[in-house]
């Protein structure tokens, strides 16, 4: 019989010094933590070593095509991401 490890994913296009403050929570519950975002600005914490970065494509705001072709894009790298290599991990998404 095998252990199941507790696992769990963090979804946010632009993370910020809450969300590490999450991830760094999560760690503690948790055995592997990842999270998909296209940056994370640490601030005066730093990231647990134990948590994954996963990075998609970041979000452009330059003009309205280029809004919505990074949207897209990142849509469809967190979908393929979450079916294939997060399949079987607790999925959070956070929204600013």
């Amino acid at each position: 019989m095998s252990i199941m490890k507790k696992r769990i994913v963090l979804v946010n296009q632009s993370s910020g010094f809450l969300v590490v403050d999450d991830l760094n929570a999560y760690c503690t519950k948790y055995d592997c933590v990842s999270i998909l975002c296209a940056g994370i600005k640490e601030g005066v914490r730093s990231i647990n070593p134990k948590v994954q970065i996963d990075k998609i494509c970041k979000y452009n705001k330059a003009s309205t095509l280029r809004r919505l072709l990074t949207w897209s894009l990142g849509t469809i790298q967190v979908l393929f991401k979450l079916l294939f290599k997060y399949r079987n991990f607790l999925r959070i998404i956070v929204e600013k």
